[in-house]
């Protein structure tokens, strides 16, 4: 019976961990425009849920956040350029403890959005980041969006993922 219930235990972690963080994978094609995380939907909290929470509604908190979220899609050709839109609300930035947020596009870092002239707790960041086409790959893409961990070895930033956009040209 203790097999079962550690069996049991076990498959429910490792479906908890699946579901975490990734979303389904969506074919784009030359032209289109993906909002994989619109304005309008549940922001995506970020962080280790520590720092001063009383920004975040109480229904959009999450008491174990996640430090990064993926979202994947899947081109059959490459395309001439791209733009990606992303915005972030940034809960309670350290700047000074070396906290980033950083968006990444298939593991090329493509901004620190703590860096932004925008940024600052309370801010909501929106960037519309240029691609070329060596920035993409036939076949799986993958975008993330990344709290890393803060210059003190301990900390994260908290914030809210408002939008994630591709478009495809």
């Amino acid at each position: 019976m203790k097999k079962l219930i550690v069996l049991f235990s076990v498959m429910m972690v490792c479906l908890v961990l699946i579901g975490m963080g990734a979303a389904e994978e969506k074919e784009i094609k030359i032209g289109e425009k993906i909002e994989f995380h619109k304005l309008t939907d549940k922001p995506i909290h970020l962080g280790d849920g520590k720092g001063k929470m009383d920004d975040i509604a109480p229904i959009v908190r999450n008491p174990n956040p996640p430090t990064e979220y993926t979202w994947k899609f899947n081109l059959s050709q490459i395309p001439m350029s791209g733009e990606l839109t992303v915005a972030v609300y940034s809960v309670a930035p350290y700047f000074a403890w070396g906290c980033s947020t950083l968006v990444i596009l298939n593991k090329k870092t493509f901004s620190d959005l703590s860096q932004d002239q925008s940024a600052g707790s309370g801010a909501t960041t929106i960037q519309k980041i240029p691609l070329k086409p060596e920035d993409f790959r036939m076949g799986s893409n993958k975008i993330v969006i990344e709290e890393s961990l803060c210059s003190d070895g301990k900390s994260y930033n908290d914030s809210l993922v408002r939008q994630v956009e591709l478009e495809i040209k």
